[in-house]
């Protein structure tokens, strides 16, 4: 198994790209991540994240008056997962019938596929005569309530009838708000509607019968109080871990588990090389070559760190 994210044609020139690589191995899975895909105008871009979010349309999507991007470099992280999901599906193909195969992976195709079903569900049906809907998001604000931020969810008649109930309102009652149609066809009273309701209200107090009641509820947490959200606590989905350079760390757990072990190792990123001996001797490599190897390494690094304030020399010069 393979994985390059080098910019297309790359590979082909050090001889290392698929059409070379399987006449050796066949069976080799091999995966090509790019920004925008093999081929097309854009291929030779340079890409990051944000150029992404522009591209796909989630920019544009965050704010009707002016694009934002998502605060968070999420289509890196995607396009992972993608890659991650294709990888796992070629090794049970290749379990099952013995052949390889070639899986070229883009961030802009896995941004839109990403995005699509409610980013864009108002622009899927294309016939004649098609009721466009309000974008799935203007539906799911966030409430300022006395105390604390709040989102809730009032899709369904009974939430919508529960909630009016608990702030003392009759809105549930009004014609415009009947139905979950009627609501969405007049969403902007609507939320306006339910922002009064909520100014004096106490967050955690409403919070707290809203999920008694069942309905979908959470307090809106700070960057700062994430860590101390009782479930997150519970579930301890945040670690302390110990760094030899940064020192104590708070990081997230992976997301999944094997049931049969009790938990993941609590333990930071691996650094640059950090594991290469282990991964050497998992190889079969003596210990011989194993610390010829680790010389050449070092040599190659300061090699690495003279070229380096050597150009920065230059560039100041400049």
């Amino acid at each position: 198994m393979l994985i390059e994210n080098y910019r297309p044609g790359v590979v082909k020139k050090l001889g290392i790209d698929y059409e070379t690589l399987k006449k050796t191995n066949p069976n080799i899975i091999y995966t090509s991540i790019s920004g925008y895909g093999q081929s097309g105008p854009y291929i030779n871009r340079r890409v990051y994240d944000p150029l992404i979010q522009a591209t796909a349309g989630s920019a544009a999507a965050q704010n009707s008056e002016k694009p934002e991007f998502f605060k968070t470099i999420v289509f890196d992280k995607v396009t992972g997962l993608t890659a991650a999901q294709a990888i796992s599906t070629a090794l049970v193909q290749r379990e099952r019938t013995g052949k390889g195969q070639y899986l070229p992976i883009s961030m802009l195709d896995s941004a839109l596929y990403y995005i699509w079903p409610d980013v864009m569900w108002s622009k899927t049906l294309l016939g004649d005569g098609v009721k466009y809907l309000p974008d799935l998001f203007d539906a799911f604000p966030i409430f300022k309530t006395k105390t604390r931020y709040l989102s809730v969810i009032l899709l369904q008649d009974a939430d919508f009838q529960k909630f009016c109930e608990l702030c003392n309102s009759d809105l549930h009652t009004n014609e415009k708000y009947l139905t979950t149609d009627a609501r969405v066809e007049n969403l902007e009273s609507l939320l306006e509607d339910v922002q009064d309701l909520l100014t004096d209200i106490d967050a955690e107090f409403l919070c707290d019968e809203l999920d008694k009641a069942g309905v979908p509820v959470a307090i809106v947490n700070s960057l700062d109080e994430i860590h101390e959200d009782p479930q997150v606590i519970q579930q301890e989905s945040l670690v302390e871990v110990e760094h030899p350079v940064a020192g104590k760390m708070r990081i997230p757990k992976p997301p999944f588990n094997f049931i049969d072990q009790n938990e993941f190792p609590k333990s930071h990123a691996p650094s640059l090389g950090m594991h290469n001996r282990e991964v050497l001797e998992d190889l079969g490599v003596d210990e011989a070559d194993i610390l010829r190897m680790g010389e050449r390494e070092k040599t190659n690094k300061e090699l690495i760190d003279a070229m380096t304030l050597a150009d920065a020399g230059n560039q100041s010069r400049k």
